[in-house]
């Protein structure tokens, strides 16, 4: 029996100007439900490559498709529901509590303008309980360590509930006891 792919990447190719192409051909399926690591040294193109699948940079040639579809057939709604990021250096431009953080990853279940509800304030609290954060909710972002910071970005990429986590050197910040929790849970 065949599996569904989750992503599939056909011929893909993505340069920057200065830089050359920093993608080229890449042909990659991810079956659903599978952990695959792209692996490679400083500057391979691995953020890269992650920012094509999330449609952040536009592609040059070749395709990207989520569960079969070509990427462009997706609302930017959908597909926020549909992929989580952590990113590995995450610019946070206000100075949030770690609540208001993490309910960020709820805006793609919520109208314009619309306030979090109830259940969103319940998904955020079980996403801060499973990775020891409650204690921090109301502790403002600016005031956390690089650590915490990349384990609160975790738990607002997890609220969204997505099919697809896309992680860019999610332990780099962490200390080796909470990296070593993270991977066996």
């Amino acid at each position: 029996m065949k599996s569904e792919n989750i992503i599939s990447l056909e011929k893909l190719c993505f340069g920057y100007d200065e830089r050359g192409d920093v993608l080229k051909n890449i042909s990659l399926d991810i079956p659903k439900s599978t952990i695959t690591a792209i692996l490679g040294p400083n500057g391979a193109g691995k953020t890269t490559l992650l920012h094509t699948i999330l449609g952040l940079l536009a592609v040059q040639s070749g395709t990207v498709k989520l569960k079969g579809e070509l990427f462009s057939n997706y609302s930017r709604r959908e597909l926020s529901q549909m992929i989580g990021l952590v990113a590995q250096n995450e610019y946070i431009p206000y100075n949030f509590t770690v609540m208001e953080y993490v309910l960020l990853g709820r805006t793609p279940y919520m109208g314009l303008l619309e306030m979090p509800r109830e259940n969103d304030y319940e998904i955020a609290t079980n996403a801060l309980d499973t990775l020891g954060l409650m204690s921090l909710s109301q502790r403002t972002i600016m005031d956390l360590s690089g650590g915490e910071k990349q384990r609160v970005a975790l738990a607002r990429a997890l609220v969204s509930s997505p099919r697809i986590l896309l992680l860019d050197e999610p332990f780099s910040s962490l200390d080796f006891r909470t990296a070593r929790y993270l991977r066996l849970e």
